[in-house]
């Protein structure tokens, strides 16, 4: 695995990288709290067959936030990144929040996007509850810290398949964020709606991939991402959670595999 720091678009921005560029590209997104590290086995896994990239996003794990967390600006990082990398066409890869950065850039992309999955995500989550949700994080966060949020946050979103040395790990990534990063990557994702760009990306092939436990997006806000993407395949693993990849990932990359194996071009 390579790692690198890139200078882009204002911000110092992280990313790992694993395998040739002459092998199809897989461009990765992360979740909510957590880095590039958290694709560590997708990348043991595949690095034979696929070109991987993931970055941390802004205010993540060793990227900096200098110009504001947004999911716009992500995927202009994204895009910086993949320049950079000589990137023309790829795969996209997002989870629960990078599932909206996915969507973005696969409309941006349009035909040079191979495909795209969206695990465990949504596409618009904005209403009193989400509104409700972010000042009762701002009041955890005042009071107790980003420690001990890290730590109630993957107890209440990890299910029981995830190994616990892996869940150290994620709570670990968590506690490392600024606390105002932390809101803020909050307050956008939970105000953001990705179905005018799954709108423009509907000639993208598309696998949406879930968990039978997922405590974090309801079957309301699966269903709604479904009727956004009708064209789209669907999985569902009974063993994992919000956090799939980390929870059966034997399984989540073998459904990533697959699908990939019949995409066309």
């Amino acid at each position: 695995m390579t790692l690198h720091d890139f200078d882009l678009n204002g911000e110092r921005l992280h990313v790992r990288v694993e395998g040739t560029p002459e092998l199809p590209s897989v461009v990765f997104f992360h979740s909510l709290g957590l880095s590039s590290a958290m694709w560590a086995s997708q990348f043991d896994a595949l690095r034979d067959r696929y070109h991987l990239v993931a970055m941390d996003c802004r205010g993540h794990g060793r990227s900096s936030n200098r110009g504001g967390f947004s999911i716009g600006n992500c995927v202009d990082d994204a895009a910086a990144v993949m320049n950079v990398l000589g990137v023309r066409r790829a795969h996209l890869v997002g989870l629960s929040m990078g599932g909206l950065m996915a969507a973005e850039l696969a409309a941006r992309l349009d035909g040079a996007c191979r495909s795209m999955v969206l695990a465990c995500s949504y596409c618009a989550l904005a209403g009193p509850e989400a509104q409700a949700r972010i000042e009762s994080t701002r009041e955890f966060l005042r009071d107790r810290g980003i420690a001990a949020f890290a730590q109630m946050y993957m107890d209440g979103t990890a299910c029981a398949s995830m190994e616990p040395a892996v869940k150290s790990e994620m709570v670990a990534l968590i506690a490392t964020m600024k606390m105002d990063d932390y809101l803020q990557t909050l307050q956008s994702i939970l105000n953001d709606d990705a179905r005018p760009a799954l709108s423009r990306a509907s000639g993208v092939r598309t696998l949406v991939l879930s968990g039978r436990l997922d405590r974090r997006v309801t079957p309301a806000a699966l269903q709604m991402l479904k009727n956004a993407v009708p064209h789209a395949s669907v999985v569902e693993l009974d063993r994992a959670g919000h956090l799939a990849n980390l929870e059966d990932p034997e399984l989540f990359n073998r459904t990533l595999a697959d699908f990939w194996s019949t995409a066309p071009g």
